[in-house]
C-alpha cells in the first residue's frame, strides 16, 4: 500500500490552528483562567522568537495535558467536532486539490502530527483524509490523566509512527510520499521513498539541500509533485 504521510501545519494548513483551538477550548469551559494565561504566553514567547516552534510546541503539549486532566473523553472529543464544524480552520488553496490528485493515484491519506490526536483527526477527517496519528494525550476509565502516550513533538517519534504505521499495512516505505515544512519532520522524511520540503524553513531546506529531496513553494505543488507521485 502506498501512503503520503503529511505534517500538518506549513504543509496543509497555512498557520497553527492552535491558538484559535486553545481559545475554543476556554470558551468551552475546558481551561481555567490561569490555564489559558499559560497557554496564551508560550504563544506570545514563540511569537517574539524567545521559543522556538518545538519548544513552543512541547510546552503546549504538557500545559494541555495538565489542564484538561480529569475531562471526560467523550465530551472532548465532542467539543473537537464542533470545532472543526464551527471554525475556519486555515487551509491552503492548493491543499484539497493535491489530496484529490494523490487519492486518485492511490496513495493512503495520512497526517502525522505533534499536535493533539483528539483535534488532528478531525481535521484531518474533514480534509478526506484517511487517518492521522498525532501527540496522544492518556485515557484511563474514560477521563484524561494529565500524561501523554505518545509524543511527537520529541525527536524519533515522528519516524517510528510513518516505520510501524507502514510496517502494519504491508506498505513499502520506498513507494510512500512524505511531506514536512519544519526540522522536526526531517526524520520521518528520510524513512520513506520520496520526501517534499513543503514551504520549509530554512533548517529543513538545508536538510533538504543535503539529502537531494524535492523542495517546493505553494505555487508550484501540484505540478511538482505530479511528477513523483
Amino acid at each position: 500500500m502506498k501512503t503520503a504521510f503529511f505534517d500538518l501545519t506549513g504543509t496543509l494548513l497555512k498557520e497553527s490552528s492552535i491558538p484559535q483551538y486553545i481559545k475554543f477550548l476556554a470558551v468551552s469551559g475546558f481551561l481555567k483562567a490561569n490555564d489559558l494565561a499559560h497557554l496564551s504566553k508560550i504563544h506570545e514567547e514563540h511569537k517574539k522568537h524567545h521559543l522556538t516552534e518545538l519548544q513552543s510546541s512541547q510546552h503546549v503539549m504538557h500545559e494541555l495535558a495538565h489542564a484538561i486532566k480529569g475531562v471526560s473523553k467523550k465530551k472532548f472529543d465532542a467539543a473537537n467536532a464542533r470545532f472543526v464544524q464551527q471554525e475556519k480552520i486555515p487551509v491552503y488553496p492548493y491543499s484539497l486539490g493535491l489530496l484529490v490528485e494523490l487519492k486518485a493515484k492511490h496513495y493512503q491519506l495520512v497526517v502525522v502530527s505533534g499536535a493533539p490526536e483528539d483535534i488532528v483527526k478531525p481535521i484531518a477527517k474533514a480534509l478526506g483524509m484517511d487517518d492521522a496519528v498525532g501527540t496522544r494525550l492518556e485515557v484511563n476509565n474514560g477521563k484524561f490523566t494529565g500524561r501523554l502516550t505518545l509524543d511527537l513533538t520529541q525527536p524519533h517519534q515522528k519516524r517510528k509512527v510513518v516505520e510501524q504505521y507502514a510496517a502494519k499495512r504491508n506498505g513499502v516505505l520506498s513507494q510512500c510520499l512524505c511531506f514536512g515544512d519544519m526540522v522536526l519532520d526531517e526524520e520521518m522524511m528520510g524513512a520513506v521513498g520520496h520526501a517534499v520540503a513543503l514551504n520549509a524553513g530554512p533548517a529543513l531546506r538545508r536538510a533538504a539541500h543535503k539529502h537531494g529531496w524535492l523542495q517546493v513553494k505553494e505555487s508550484q505543488v501540484l505540478e511538482a509533485v505530479g511528477k513523483i507521485a
